[in-house]
């Protein structure tokens, strides 16, 4: 299964973009461009977590330059392809194959202003969401279609100690507990004996007992005898049950926890765990196809990480799940498929969307484009215009007019080695 194309109507940022898709999406563009709401309307449709207070978007949402009566409604469509080799996915979106193709299924989201109301709406409680399929209104998408075909969001990778350390937010919750469900409950017991012998003699140091016996004197103290929490120092839960939430994953061969860790080497943890996560969830056959989108991965990663990651992730052959990134990483856009960059650019009030998932070039030119664009010449993808000059003479004589044109850098050498003939060589 692979998202075909996407379509976004009057929000936010977007006027109206039709944006074909190829597998992964790398999604290029200065700040403020839209990436972020780019991500937001796909979740729209596939996110499983968001709410519908989420869902009911505000009179704001609206692009600027739309009719303030609301005319014209916010629309958000996405186009899903080859998923029919996939007899889970079959029966999921076969309701939802839109007319003109029926090898393509459209999932959509529109906000549009309620039917009984008159002139331009206050509030966004004159408004209405809607979520339907195979673009009739009648054919309404349940809650099932987005546990099958999720999305999950991680926010730029700042924070990845915080979510691998959250017990209920944490990629390892899930991995863990059908680990431990593996174990007999003899077993459990036998380790939740060791762990109180060794308990009770850490209890045994004078020093140890005497700051439990003031923190509990404290809590007491503020709380009353009703409310006492009967507070303990121990180094894991006693209950058996709940022993296995306080396996944590340490780093340096155990010596350091993660939060020790780099945040570099932590946000690569956090990926790692996320793809297990998938990779469980298929085998216990919670999910049929995963979108992992991640904002910014660059933040806190070593180019040479950024290449090494990305070149595995990016254009895999797993198709049972696909990746959304968005960049201002040169070093990521080089490792990219060519086909799966798309550049986000604002002109005349709204942002314009240039896919090359349809590039007209063969697989050799696509090859040699791509071997081309190595960290350096990926700036190419992040600038407003380019200059292509041939000769030396011709580079001379742009220099002295980089200010003037205001040209701002400048990106030299080929990857290709020419060899010239002759003249005297004979023919």
């Amino acid at each position: 299964m692979r998202l075909s194309k996407l379509t976004i109507r009057n929000f936010r940022n977007f006027r109206s973009v039709e944006i074909p898709l190829c597998g992964d999406v790398v999604l290029l563009g200065e700040n403020r461009v839209g990436k972020s709401n780019l991500l937001f309307a796909i979740r729209l449709i596939l996110d499983p977590t968001l709410p519908d207070s989420a869902r009911q978007l505000k009179l704001s949402d609206l692009w600027d330059g739309a009719p303030p009566d609301f005319s014209e409604a916010i629309e958000v469509h996405l186009e899903i392809a080859d998923f029919t080799s996939d007899l889970g996915l079959l029966a999921l979106l076969t309701d939802f194959r839109t007319a003109p193709d029926p090898t393509i299924a459209q999932l959509s989201y529109v906000f549009r202003k309620k039917a009984e109301v008159v002139g331009i709406p206050q509030s966004s409680e004159d408004c209405e969401f809607i979520v339907f399929g195979g673009g009739d209104e009648t054919r309404s998408v349940p809650s099932k279609v987005r546990r099958r075909v999720a999305i999950d969001v991680l926010d730029a990778l700042r924070d990845a100690e915080g979510q691998l350390s959250s017990w209920r937010n944490s990629p390892l919750r899930h991995l863990l507990e059908e680990a431990i469900a593996g174990i007999g409950r003899a077993d459990l017991d036998a380790v939740a004996a060791e762990l109180d012998k060794a308990t009770t003699t850490l209890e045994g140091f004078a020093t140890v007992k005497a700051l439990e016996e003031d923190l509990r004197a404290g809590i007491l103290h503020l709380s009353g005898k009703a409310h006492d929490i009967d507070a303990r120092l121990r180094f894991a839960p006693s209950d058996p049950l709940r022993l296995f939430r306080a396996i944590a994953m340490f780093i340096d061969g155990g010596k350091r926890g993660i939060a020790e860790a780099s945040l570099g080497s932590a946000n690569v943890a956090l990926l790692a765990l996320k793809l297990a996560e998938f990779a469980w969830r298929r085998k216990k056959n919670e999910r049929n196809f995963s979108l992992l989108c991640i904002e910014e991965p660059e933040a806190h990663l070593h180019p040479q990480l950024q290449r090494s990651v990305f070149k595995k992730l990016l254009g895999g052959a797993d198709g049972s799940q696909a990746l959304v990134v968005t960049s201002h990483s040169p070093t990521l856009a080089a490792v990219a498929p060519l086909r799966s960059i798309i550049q986000l650019k604002t002109r005349g009030g709204s942002t314009h969307a240039f896919s090359l998932a349809n590039l007209p070039v063969t697989p050799d030119e696509l090859d040699d484009v791509e071997t081309y664009l190595d960290a350096t010449r990926a700036e190419l993808l992040f600038a407003r215009g380019v200059i292509f000059v041939e000769g030396d003479a011709e580079e001379a004589s742009c220099q002295s007019s980089r200010l003037r044109l205001a040209i701002t850098s400048t990106i030299s050498g080929s990857p290709f080695a020419t060899s010239p003939a002759r003249i005297s060589d004979p023919m």
